[in-house]
């Protein structure tokens, strides 16, 4: 399972500040609970940098609220699939994917791996207390749920909803991949550097990180803005 849309790790997948706040606004006019699901996913993904497998595996044993993180682990025993011991079909499908590329493992062996990151290096420890909304965003999120409640793909179709109720938004560019690349490019033009913004993603290569690195709007004003006294 893969966005409907093309996916890169380039960082002109990346959505703008102003559409980020207007997505935000879209959902917010979404009824009640997808209201709360959207809005999470779109923090999820477009500010700590979730992957959308990520997001729909999450649970509230992976917060840490004492540090204030995301903890993401390296297994996590799928049940999300129509049996609830069963995995869902996302990981069914990762399982054939690893079938298909590896020589002499059974899809039955496969299964028993799922749900693990994309990468090793997807086992990560995420903050989420450097902005107040994102805090309160996880913070009102895990008070009703103690999981993401949905499937994979439903990852997707909230923030094809928020896009659907926000005013401008083009329906193409802005999906979970996107939104992750927005993350990424939000924390680069901050300021912070290669090897922190890999941890943070879970990128295998640091090359990945530094792409974001190179020559943001985003970095360009706000260092040119920095040396003039102005914010």
């Amino acid at each position: 399972m893969t966005d409907t849309k093309s996916v890169n790790n380039s960082k002109e997948d990346a959505i703008t500040e102003r559409e980020y706040e207007l997505l935000l606004e879209g959902a917010q006019r979404l009824r009640d609970p997808y209201d709360h699901q959207c809005r999470f996913v779109i923090v999820a993904c477009g500010r700590l940098g979730l992957r959308a497998g990520e997001v729909a595996h999450m649970t509230e044993e992976w917060i840490d609220w004492n540090a204030k993180t995301i903890d993401i682990p390296l297994f996590e025993a799928c049940e999300k699939g129509r049996q609830s011991d069963e995995p869902c079909g996302y990981c069914r499908e990762r399982a054939r994917s690893i079938v298909e590329h590896n020589e002499g493992i059974t899809f039955e062996q496969a299964l028993e791996t799922r749900w693990s990151p994309k990468t090793a290096a997807g086992a990560r420890s995420i903050a989420f207390d450097f902005d107040t909304r994102v805090q309160m965003t996880v913070e009102r999120f895990f008070d009703r749920y103690d999981r993401y409640p949905h499937s994979r793909v439903s990852v997707n179709r909230r923030v094809d909803k928020a896009v659907e109720e926000a005013d401008g938004l083009d329906e193409n560019r802005i999906y979970p991949h996107a939104l992750r690349a927005t993350a990424a490019s939000y924390h680069g033009s901050r300021g912070l550097t290669g090897l922190p913004l890999q941890s943070l993603l879970g990128w295998e290569r640091l090359s990945t990180a530094e792409n974001y690195l190179n020559g943001t709007k985003e970095a360009t004003a706000r260092a040119v803005r920095s040396i003039h006294g102005l914010r």
